[in-house]
């Protein structure tokens, strides 16, 4: 079995015809699927189209096809292989499924830009929004992670590509649009492609909760997670000893604590790794339910405060990420409950202070922050990110630039030259 990346490389081919250059990708032995407006002008001739596959060896294989079926609303195009027949191969599935917007996603292609040493190129971003298709052929819209929004037609040739979803075609790439939201390429569903596929008799797996059964490995090591705590957690309990006569429990073994200690932090780093993954790669909806599953465990799973007050605190913000206001205020005031004075507490209050747009709630969030002797430069970009939220963007750049006094110490700040950087972007 070849790995993820090597199989969307060898499945992927160059689409040639005239002038024309765009990307198929393969769904069995001996069809393929681009878009349809790279190959019109196949159609209008009646010639065969030329695709071009490279092997896991980097050997290269140059394959002739011919339309066998289009799709005009969703500009799709079904290929058939001329006498070749890519036998022993592994092809990824496709999917109808439910797809959650912040999903990650990842493709190769053959953009125009490559050198001439150069055949595809691997890109990954998340699903920025699910739109209707009365308007247009395309119901996905995609963001590109590292994006140079100033590339125009960067992605031209991509056209035809796959959209890979939790390691199953969901969708296929089919334009390029110039925007300057970060958000330029759109994209047709394998679920609104349905009825095409299924006349031509292409398997597909319909499935709306796909996305979801398709983090269980994650799930499973999360649970690892929750066993090893309450192991730990039982190892300790048993190491302690009750004093019948004066009723006083003592620790017998002071090292095997300090063990359990560290296990329970192993432990705890690595759920919060798998969550935080899972958050940036834009599977929020996966990342809330892991969250919630660590917050639901057994009884006998005791957890640190500091671990269950990063938990209500993660779970805040994905719900912030979500635009879920009030599931976010819920963690803020069980935050509240376990600590009167937290870090992450007001750090959370802040964020939803942003989302709520509220100035008295900020102030609050940053006179507790001051109080908890957190840093003045990260107190103060709290403060003007609200402005940013707020399009105050001559009052970001006036106390980041042309205040001398806290010029030198927000230069090397990453927060404070982003914010900067989107001040002036937007003026």
């Amino acid at each position: 079995m070849i790995n993820v990346n090597n199989k969307l490389y060898c499945t992927t081919g160059k689409l040639k015809y005239g002038e024309q250059l765009a990307t198929a990708f393969l769904v069995d032995r001996r069809t393929a699927i681009t878009a349809l407006h790279a190959v019109i002008p196949s159609l209008e001739s009646n010639e065969k189209i030329e695709l071009e596959f490279l092997t896991i060896e980097k050997k290269i294989i140059n394959v002739s096809a011919e339309i066998i079926d289009k799709d005009d609303k969703l500009d799709i195009a079904l290929l058939s292989l001329v006498d070749f027949s890519f036998d022993n191969y592994e092809f990824f599935p496709l999917v109808a499924a439910e797809i959650l917007e912040g999903a990650g996603w990842k493709t190769v292609g053959c953009p125009v830009i490559l050198s001439e040493d150069e055949t595809y190129h691997y890109i990954k971003g998340e699903v920025y929004h699910i739109n209707p298709l009365e308007k247009n052929s395309y119901d996905m819209q995609l963001t590109v992670k590292d994006n140079n929004s100033d590339w125009t037609n960067a992605y031209k040739g991509y056209s035809g590509s796959l959209v890979l979803i939790s390691n199953a075609i969901q969708g296929i790439l089919l334009t390029e649009e110039y925007v300057p939201n970060n958000v330029p390429l759109k994209a047709v569903r394998i679920a609104s492609a349905l009825e095409f596929l299924k006349r031509n008799r292409i398997s597909v797996i319909e499935d709306p909760s796909y996305n979801e059964t398709a983090v269980e490995n994650t799930r499973s090591s999360i649970i690892s997670v929750v066993k090893g705590v309450e192991l730990a957690n039982n190892r300790f309990t048993q190491s302690l000893k009750i004093d019948e006569v004066h009723g006083v429990t003592n620790l017998e073994n002071p090292i095997e604590k300090s063990l359990n200690q560290l296990t329970c932090d192993k432990l705890y780093e690595l759920a919060e790794n798998e969550i935080d993954d899972l958050v940036n790669k834009g599977k929020l909806n996966y990342a809330k339910q892991l969250v919630e599953q660590l917050i639901n465990a057994d009884e006998c799973v005791v957890y640190s405060e500091k671990f269950i007050e990063s938990l209500y605190y993660k779970l805040g913000i994905i719900s912030i990420k979500q635009g879920n206001e009030k599931y976010a205020e819920e963690c803020l005031e069980k935050l509240q409950s376990l600590r009167v004075k937290s870090i992450v507490t007001y750090n959370l209050m802040s964020s939803i202070a942003y989302l709520k747009r509220d100035p008295q709630m900020l102030k609050e969030a940053l006179a507790e922050l001051a109080q908890l002797k957190e840093d003045e430069i990260e107190i103060e970009i709290k403060r003007l990110r609200y402005n940013l939220y707020e399009g105050e963007y001559h009052e970001i750049i006036k106390c980041l630039v042309e205040n001398d006094e806290l010029r030198g110490s927000f230069s090397k700040n990453r927060n404070a030259n982003e914010l900067l950087g989107i001040a002036y972007f937007n003026l």
